[in-house]
Order: C-alpha cells, then structure tokens, then sequence
C-alpha cells in the first residue's frame, strides 16, 4: 500500500459515549473502523448471507419438525447492563408492559450480574426480547438484535431508519412501525398468543444464515487487499459527530413532526 504505518481507529460503542477534546485527533488518523456504514472498513456486529442448499434443506426439516413458540413459557424478556436512560427505554418497557408480560433483570432489575451464566440461561423460555439500545445511533445494530436467533427469540427493536441489507427481512418487530407505542404493544400481544404467527418470524432460517465476525481479520484484509486509499482525516472531530446520535429521548430519534406526534406520550 504505502510505505508508512496507517493509523486506525477501532471503535465499536455508540460514539454518544465518546466525550473529550477530539481536535487532538485530527491529523492522526487515516482509517475509520466503526459499526458506520460510512467507516472505511465497515464493522457490523453481525452479518448474514444466504443459506446453501443443503442447508436451507436441514433447517427446512428442524423447522417444521418443531414449534418454537411451544418450547416458550414466558413472554418478553430485557436485560439492562446500565440504569441511564437517555433513550428512554424503560418508557416504552412501560407502555409494553400493559400488553405483554414483561420481565426485567439486570442492574434494573432482578439480579442477573453482567456477563453470567445465569443470565444466558434466562433467553430459551422467553419469546420475545426487547433489544432496546442505550442510544439511538445511525447504523448501531448490536449483538441484542444478532443473538436471538440463538434462543429462538423475536427480538423487539426500536429502529427508527431504513436498514435493509443491514438486518434479515422478517426477523424483529420494530415498534417505530407502528402508529404509536400501544398499537406495537397490541401486536406483540397478538403474537404472543398465535403459535402460527410467532413461528413465522423464523422462516427466515430457510433463506439466510447469520455468520460470525473477526473484527482484526477485516483489518488484515484492508491492508493486504490494498483497496483503500491513503488519507489523513483533518476534521476527524467533525466526521465522528456528523449527524450519528440522537442522545435525549425517544421523540427525537427522527425530526419528524409525524413521529413527534405519534410518539409524544413517551
């Protein structure tokens, strides 16, 4: 590529939780790694593509072998790591909660410490998990929304933008879908109460297949693949805070004075 070093930075958190004097940085770097779509080297925290033959034809079998929404005995799921609430989700776990059951653990809620066992143990009984993120950033899909096809778990998203090709089609239940929060919640309920339409959500199986992530080999093979230019980013200050992050509630996910209208009870 060239014959000095390339400086890259690596981030993979929601850059609302970047703070400090990020001028010092401009003219560091030359490369950006980030869950952004815009990054020079694109990391998601999950991807997929489709399935082969051979294994849409398993998966075919295991799927219409069994019921997923019988292997369930309870509703909705939440597990928070953090008790702040810039995003109000606790909001909208709230206006859930008079649809659905709605069980919450972690730091706010019943004890499940953080990266225990005992909280993976929670997710098989439960259909549906709500993915909530603890910001709203543009491109931020993290391992909430990627982990539960493990389970066997819909997840519950809050995304207010477009982000097909990102995500698999027919996989979440996105309650910016909706005309309101109470209409998202109706549904859910509905959903889990019809074994049908529950086990639809995992159709999807039979077309695609979530593959695993090697953040360092994206890096290795941006170097060696040689397909990104050389650059210094002079404002990199500016391109880290362009528009990514609505830090302060849920009615501003979007400036739209329709989704301030549907959502103004949140």
């Amino acid at each position: 590529m060239i014959d000095s070093m390339v400086w890259v930075v690596y981030h993979i958190e929601p850059l609302s939780k970047v703070w400090g004097n990020l001028q010092v940085f401009n003219e560091v770097f030359n490369w950006t790694q980030t869950y952004r779509r815009d990054s020079d080297i694109f990391d998601p925290y999950g991807e997929f593509r489709p399935t082969t033959k051979e294994e849409a034809e398993s998966v075919t079998k295991q799927i219409e072998s069994s019921s997923y929404f019988r292997e369930k005995n309870n509703s909705a799921l939440i597990i928070n790591s953090l008790c702040n609430d810039n995003a109000r989700r606790f909001r909208i776990v709230d206006i859930l909660s008079k649809y659905v059951k709605v069980d919450k653990y972690g730091e706010c809620g019943r004890g499940c410490p953080r990266n225990r066992d005992s909280c993976d143990k929670l997710h098989p009984s439960y259909k549906f998990y709500l993915a909530f993120e603890n910001s709203y950033c543009r491109d931020y899909i993290t391992e909430k929304y990627w982990r539960r096809s493990m389970y066997r778990q819909i997840p519950v998203v809050a995304w207010r933008q477009d982000y097909s090709g990102l995500v698999i089609p027919k996989s979440y239940i996105n309650i910016f879908d909706f005309p309101d929060i109470d209409s998202a919640g109706r549904y859910i309920a509905e959903v889990d109460r019809n074994e049908t339409l529950f086990n639809s959500y995992f159709e999807w199986m039979k077309q695609y297949k979530i593959t695993g992530k090697c953040d360092l080999c994206r890096t290795c093979e941006s170097l060696h693949t040689k397909k990104i230019p050389y650059q210094v980013y002079s404002n990199f200050e500016g391109w880290l805070t362009d528009d990514t992050c609505y830090k302060s509630s849920v009615r501003k996910v979007t400036p739209s004075i329709l989704f301030e209208a549907k959502f103004a009870s949140v």
